[in-house]
């Protein structure tokens, strides 16, 4: 379940760096997302809890991603957040904004985002009910299936999906045009 090499640092093993992380890393235009789960940091191991830190550029999109094994709670450290949420296809999207204290809750195995409306950088912290919650992105799905099945599902021609995947938004990802016009970062 974890990195054994991880797990002979006694000091890994208490006390999770979120700021100078080298593990549980994803990083792109839009900020840099720490998670601490059981695979990463031998403390949660069994502890039925992980959290993440989400330092987000202005502007900057959580793109719809799920979390199939965990609720999670979010509370945004500073900034302004644009927050919602989709349970299934007979529900309306739940959608909130966040200031610095205010916190929401995702159902587990919601889609859900976190943008940054904002032209400063900002932090949410996430803290998950499971510590291996699992994580894919709403869009994963298309490069991953068979491009006969994607090129169905989006009503899109076979023939121009690979360009089309190729031109997919990083994650978290810098692309709501409005935003970065506001905040003069648009090209």
């Amino acid at each position: 379940m974890y990195d054994k090499d991880l797990a002979s640092d006694p000091q890994f093993n208490y006390v999770f760096d979120f700021k100078n992380a080298k593990v549980g890393v994803t990083e792109a235009s839009g900020g840099r997302l720490v998670s601490a789960n059981a695979g990463n940091f031998p403390a949660l191991v069994k502890a039925g809890v992980s959290m993440n830190y989400a330092y987000v550029e202005p502007c900057g999109l959580v793109a719809p991603h799920i979390h199939p094994r965990a609720a999670s709670m979010i509370i945004a450290s500073n900034g302004t957040f644009l927050t919602g949420y989709w349970v299934e296809n007979s529900t309306a999207p739940v959608i909130n904004t966040l200031q610095a204290g205010d916190a929401t809750v995702f159902p587990q195995g919601s889609v859900h985002f976190e943008f940054n409306m904002g032209c400063e950088p900002a932090v949410f912290i996430a803290a998950r009910s499971s510590e291996d919650p699992g994580s894919y992105t709403a869009t994963g799905f298309i490069s991953r299936f068979p491009p006969a099945i994607v090129a169905a599902t989006l009503g899109y021609p076979e023939g121009g999906l690979e360009s089309f995947i190729k031109g997919l938004p990083d994650f978290p990802s810098n692309n709501v045009k409005e935003c970065l016009l506001k905040c003069k970062k648009a090209t």
